[in-house]
């Protein structure tokens, strides 16, 4: 029997004429030509590429839902959610603690956090409960900090969601002077993982990394370093191909270790959710829209449960609509990932921080 639920037979119909490769090869064209037309091209332009952008993106990411949470139960289990105050992180969260998961919710401010956690908590079942705790991924002292503080509460770690992001924003750089987009969607959550990553290998958890279809927006995964160079679009595009290429090298040195936890990378879909906070034009061309097609976040949420709770979900592989999905050939490339790799790890040393080895790791 099928774990997926499909939405309509018109919905099948076009899948079957067009093909899931096809459209989510689309989308990201047309997403790319939304994004990048407001920075390049005029104001109704940009808005007609968004429109089929999110038209596209409705086809594509709202048919599936995760129906291993239907019979999921984690009571006794323990869940670290980045990003948990808002849009699909606290989604997540509210679907964890359903089932009974102590849901760790990281937030980048207490106030934020507090107010998420009463939300959250009024969705337990099964004995579920959550705590608060504070974390920036524009500093890596406050990522340490946060390590170190989930650490002490000794808790084994089933599963982490890196879902924390910000898209698009103006040039600007970390606490230790990384390209903003890069250092928090990247960098930060590198250090996140590889710093509980000890405590996840032996759980024989997973890790799953919210990612998307905006690898496309360019093809290396490296920051851009200057403000003259910077363009937010491509910016953020390299930022969720570091993503794929960390998932896929992660993955692989934990097969290598020997290590039961494993490794995922998702697009959640085109979600009406806030991380259009930094690009305001482009929030207010397509607000009509995005009310209409795009996914609510409850949608936004369903691969990051496929990835965390599905049996089916593809370790080391990126996954779009609660399935595998094809990535640009530059998320495949291993020897970029390799590079990213050792290219991150110099950032974080040269920061003063440096990111535990994970060759020292005991897996």
């Amino acid at each position: 029997m099928s774990r997926f639920q499909p939405r309509s037979r018109p919905m099948q119909m076009l899948r079957s004429s067009v093909g899931q490769s096809t459209l989510m090869l689309l989308t990201s064209g047309a997403a790319s030509a939304a994004a990048w037309g407001l920075g390049h091209l005029s104001i109704p332009l940009a808005a007609g590429a968004a429109a089929v952008g999110a038209g596209l993106a409705y086809l594509v990411g709202r048919g599936r839902r995760a129906t291993a949470l239907d019979s999921a139960d984690l009571r006794h289990k323990t869940v670290v959610v980045t990003g948990a105050n808002t849009g699909i992180g606290l989604e997540t969260c509210k679907a964890l603690i359903s089932v009974g998961a102590h849901v760790i919710m990281v937030c980048r401010t207490a106030q934020r956090g507090v107010l998420a956690k009463e939300t959250v908590v009024a969705a337990a079942r099964l004995g579920g409960s959550a705590e608060l705790v504070v974390m920036d991924l524009a500093d890596l002292a406050s990522v340490q900090a946060a390590v170190e503080t989930i650490s002490d509460l000794g808790v084994s770690i089933s599963i982490l969601i890196n879902n924390a992001g910000i898209m698009m924003c103006p040039w600007g750089t970390t606490v230790q002077g990384h390209e903003t987009q890069w250092g928090v969607n990247h960098l930060g959550h590198m250090w996140f993982t590889l710093g509980l990553l000890d405590n996840i290998s032996q759980a024989g958890g997973r890790i799953v990394n919210v990612a998307s279809s905006a690898h496309g927006f360019d093809s290396t995964p490296l920051p851009i370093t200057s403000a003259a160079d910077y363009d937010r679009v491509r910016a953020y595009g390299r930022s969720k191909i570091a993503n794929i290429l960390f998932t896929r090298l992660l993955n692989a040195k934990l097969v290598s270790a020997n290590s039961a936890a494993r490794a995922y990378s998702l697009h959640p879909g085109a979600v009406n959710s806030e991380l259009l906070r930094h690009n305001t034009v482009l929030a207010a061309v397509t607000a009509p829209l995005r009310a209409i097609v795009f996914q609510n976040t409850w949608q936004g949420a369903q691969t990051s449960l496929y990835c965390a709770l599905d049996d089916d979900a593809e370790p080391g592989e990126y996954h779009a609509e609660c399935r595998p999905a094809p990535t640009t050939a530059a998320a495949l490339d291993m020897d970029a990932a390799a590079a990213l790799w050792a290219y991150s790890l110099t950032a974080a040393e040269s920061s003063r921080f440096p990111m535990p080895d994970p060759d020292a790791i005991e897996l």
